[in-house]
Parts: C-alpha cells; structure tokens; sequence
C-alpha cells in the first residue's frame, strides 16, 4: 500500500479518505497536508484561499470564480425545483452575487467569518394598498449570496438551498428553523441526486451526517417525510405551514 501524496510504501499508521485515499500519517500530524475543504480528499496545502479554506488540485481548477462560468447551471437549478412541483419563478428577479467569507460575515451582520455557511438570502417584500384589496400576492425581491471558490456541484447544491429560502418567503411560509432548514436542504438534496458527478455522493453523505440539529436534523425528518408522501405531499405540507 502506496502513500496518495509521496507514493512511498505505508509502514505503521495511516490516514485515509471518502475516496479511499491513503497517507503516511506524518503527513497529517506534521501539518503539511489536510483535508481538502470541498470534496473531504487528503490533500496538500498547495491551493489554500485567504479564508483558510484548502483546495485539492482538482476542486481548486474546478472552483466557481465568476457567475458567467455557470449560467446554464443557474437555469439548471431552478429546472429541477420546478419539474418537482415549486413555483416557476424567474431567476431574473433573483440576483445573485459571489462573495468572500469576510463579505458574507458583513451581509450576516457578524464579524466572525464562517466557511460553514456558504449562502445567505436577503429578501424585500412589499405590497401596495391596490395589491393589498385586490388580495395580490406580496411583491418579494430576492439577493441570494453564495461563497465563491466552491466546485460546481456544490455551488449547486447551495443555490437549490437559498432557492428554496425565497420560495418559502414568496409563499409566506413561516416553518420552525429546523424544518425551514431541512426542506432548504431537500433542495440540495435533489440537485445532488440529479447531477452526475462522483462528488453528489459524498455532499449527499454529508448531508445525512450533519450533526447539526436545525440542518442536520431538520434534513433527516424531512427527508424522512419525503420518502412516505413525495415532493408532492412535502410541498402541499410547506405551503400549509404544517410540515
């Protein structure tokens, strides 16, 4: 058995990865190697970013920079939210920005930047006297802000989540946070389980993981709900805030 990073022969302990990569432990327990902060790889500290976030070769060549690398991905998303059943609305009266940790910390009005938490949505929602007696639905204006660096399918997966943020608030849905959370988190389920990459597998994992009660435990009981009544019954549940 061959060290991933000095293809030397492991002798004694070693570490190992989702991908089944394995590594002299030295490599971990010296600092000159970590896990790579997007696909979890055992990787050097080639491509570390400012926000201390470390990048594997492959994730960093692949990581989002600028929204024009991804229009059609964009469209993707919000294809699939709409084939399940959420509302077709357009992704021209949603902006969204790409945004450093530290600029997300200020958007979150805190001044702890935090990698965890790789989007935000800011709504606006309004209605005129007119609308009001014409019982109109409410006016909302959307700014999703996403984490820059992140791969592809990950920046997916967070815009699926943030979507479905601005569904809920368009649709005045008001769940407690652990369901507001999971089914946000359906969101990225669905997009993880219909793009074809070998990382959908590992954020799925992930997302089954989280030891978090609100993401985690909110994703598990909805996603549990999903599985005995579909999108669906999920959907119809949200809409009449009694998921």
């Amino acid at each position: 058995m061959n060290c991933s990073l000095c293809n030397n022969v492991i002798n004694g302990k070693y570490y190992a990865d989702y991908w089944n990569n394995k590594v002299c432990a030295y490599h971990i327990e010296e600092g000159h190697a970590t896990h790579c902060s997007s696909c979890g790889a055992i990787t050097a500290k080639e491509y570390q970013l400012e926000d201390g976030r470390v990048l594997c070769k492959i994730c960093n060549r692949n990581s989002v920079t600028h929204l024009s690398q991804i229009r059609g991905l964009i469209r993707r998303v919000k294809k699939s939210l709409v084939d399940v059943g959420f509302d077709n609305f357009q992704i021209d009266d949603i902006n969204i920005s790409l945004l450093t940790a530290e600029e997300l910390a200020i958007k979150r009005n805190t001044n702890r930047p935090d990698t965890n938490n790789k989007g935000l949505t800011l709504s606006n929602v309004s209605n005129s006297i007119g609308g009001l007696l014409l019982r109109n639905k409410q006016k909302c204006t959307h700014n999703i802000f996403i984490l820059h660096r992140l791969t592809k399918v990950e920046f997916a997966g967070v815009l699926a989540h943030e979507f479905l943020h601005a569904w809920q608030i368009k649709n005045s849905i008001s769940l407690e946070a652990p369901k507001c959370e999971g089914l946000c988190n359906m969101g990225s389920f669905l997009l993880f389980s219909t793009l074809s990459s070998s990382l959908s597998s590992y954020y799925i994992k992930n997302l089954f993981d989280n030891p978090d009660p609100v993401y985690g435990g909110g994703f598990r009981y909805v996603h549990a709900l999903y599985e005995e009544v579909g999108w669906e019954g999920v959907i119809n549940k949200a809409l009449k805030n009694n998921l």
